[in-house]
């Protein structure tokens, strides 16, 4: 009975927390020079550890527990490194890197 009180108990503290909500930013990669997709692109969040590798198609998205504004950070070792400020949900970013020199 005792087991059964404190799983009770338990259950009711899990089921009325606040849960926190996820943010979501998805774009494309292109290089600002040819307008060719950017593969394997680390993008990620500056303030948490969320991150994401672009593919083939340039295509990149990244969950958060973090809330906008966010700052996105594109590194890729042949580009040089991009930092945007994502103000609220967006799903179509296209962002140009510029390659090394």
């Amino acid at each position: 009975m005792k087991i059964l009180y404190t799983l009770g108990i338990f259950l009711c503290i899990t089921a009325f927390r606040p849960q926190a909500q996820s943010n979501f930013v998805a774009g494309k990669l292109l290089s600002e020079t040819t307008g060719q997709p950017v593969n394997k692109a680390l993008v990620y969040i500056i303030k948490g550890e969320e991150e994401n590798l672009s593919g083939i198609d340039g295509r990149f998205d990244v969950k958060t527990w973090q809330t906008y504004p966010l700052q996105l950070k594109i590194s890729h070792p042949n580009f040089r490194d991009t930092v945007i400020f994502i103000r609220n949900y967006s799903s179509n970013i296209k962002i140009a890197l510029h390659p090394k020199n």
